[in-house]
């Protein structure tokens, strides 16, 4: 009798381990609320606003209020159309990728096929383990330890410089919202733009650039515009040469005033940009280090770059961190609520560890736009800047005919 039943027992748990481990299985998927402390606790997010309406199933005191304050305040998570994120839920894999996906700027609809393609890392199944969520998360957003070390002694390398050249050509798409003025002077909603740049910087004498500008205007009878604007950062001030839209003679203006900043603040900012490039970096933007290739008969680092800036408020509340400028943080509501996506390249020369070329995609898209406001809601920017001459360049000097310039008087 003991035999059998030591028998039958055996037999009961040899029947119940399938259903055991497939009940492990099951439960093993991380909840909303497990990815959401994971994501932010990996980032190391601070709670962005803590007067931020929570949810109507997240309560104060809940362990998740800080990365739910923290992704909605930088619009990775927008919760569902009840009002609820469903902290209790599991994710799925479709969810977890989307959420990976706004920091890196890729889009939706990209979100599972990028992964793959450019992280190797894909999402099988209907929800993800809290194993594979770690492995996935530290994969994805974070910088390459080899190439984070590359941006790091490129940019103390770079804020060392004295001087240097650099030329860049750049394609701007806009998409304008101007209420009912579109109407009234006739303007394009949708304009195009192709620009050239070429600079010469040096951190005692200035800034010097000329930027060339042709924008078709898209409409019967106008003319596409062309322009040409040459500036001067220099100690006297801030000057920009332009053409009269009357008499098309050249005409210099002094801009010393319209500026926010003097030449010495900005001269400063050139030399605080080392601690906000690394905030940033931390903060916002993940690099990948894709080898060498060889460029002139130089060697050169390649580095990827991917970030998103879901907040202008908390861009600029890090730039007042850095500057210790308290009239930079703004009050609630004087933003327009924008996103800054950017993905591109670094070439770095190996034997420097200075920058060679950068290619930049940027977008820029703002959400709300107040009725007083004429500016683009969507705009789309591509950057190819190449940089040479570094500590050589001298002479930045503001031209004669510059000096005697209309002032124009500040905004108010």
């Amino acid at each position: 009798m003991k035999k059998k039943l030591l028998i039958s027992l055996i037999v009961f748990v040899m029947l119940m381990a399938p259903m055991t481990t497939f009940g492990a299985q099951q439960d093993d998927g991380i909840t909303r609320g497990e990815f959401f402390n994971l994501v932010v606790e990996h980032l190391n997010l601070e709670t962005a606003s803590l007067n931020r309406e929570l949810p109507i199933d997240v309560k104060e005191g809940s362990e998740y209020v800080n990365a739910v304050k923290v992704l909605m305040s930088r619009g990775i998570i927008n919760g569902f159309p009840d009002g609820t994120v469903r902290l209790d839920q599991k994710v799925t894999n479709r969810e977890a990728a989307y959420i990976i996906a706004r920091f890196l700027n890729i889009e939706d609809k990209n979100a599972l096929s990028a992964l793959a393609k450019e992280f190797s890392v894909s999402f099988e199944g209907e929800f993800i383990s809290v194993d594979r969520a770690k492995k996935i998360v530290q994969a994805t957003l974070s910088s390459d330890e080899k190439a984070l070390k590359w941006i790091e002694k490129m940019t103390i390398v770079q804020s060392e410089a004295t001087s240097f050249r650099s030329s860049a050509d750049m394609i701007m798409s806009m998409m304008m919202d101007a209420g009912d003025l579109d109407q009234e002077l006739e303007m394009p909603t949708n304009m195009n733009m192709k620009s050239s740049l070429v600079m010469d910087f040096n951190v005692l004498e200035g800034l010097h650039q000329i930027m060339t500008m042709s924008m078709p205007m898209g409409l019967p009878g106008m003319p596409d515009m062309e322009m040409k604007m040459e500036q001067y950062f220099v100690p006297e001030g801030i000057f920009m040469k332009i053409d009269d839209p009357e008499t098309g003679e050249a005409m210099w203006m002094d801009m010393s005033e319209t500026m926010p900043y003097s030449f010495e603040e900005l001269m400063l900012m050139n030399q605080d940009s080392l601690q906000l490039s690394l905030e940033l970096n931390n903060k916002f933007f993940f690099y990948r280090d894709l080898g060498t290739e060889e460029v002139n008969g130089k060697v050169m680092r390649k580095i990827k770059m991917d970030g998103k800036i879901n907040s202008l408020t908390e861009m600029m509340g890090m730039l007042n961190n850095v500057l210790q400028d308290d009239s930079l943080i703004p009050l609630d509501g004087e933003l327009p609520d924008m996103k800054m996506g950017m993905s591109g390249y670094i070439w770095i020369d190996e034997e420097t560890a200075l920058p060679y070329r950068q290619t930049i995609d940027m977008s820029m898209k703002y959400t709300e736009v107040t009725d007083e406001l004429v500016m683009p809601i969507d705009m789309t920017i591509f950057m190819d800047m190449i940089f040479t001459d570094f500590n050589e360049v001298n002479g930045i000097a503001l031209p004669e005919e510059a000096k005697n310039a209309e002032k124009l008087s500040a905004l108010q």
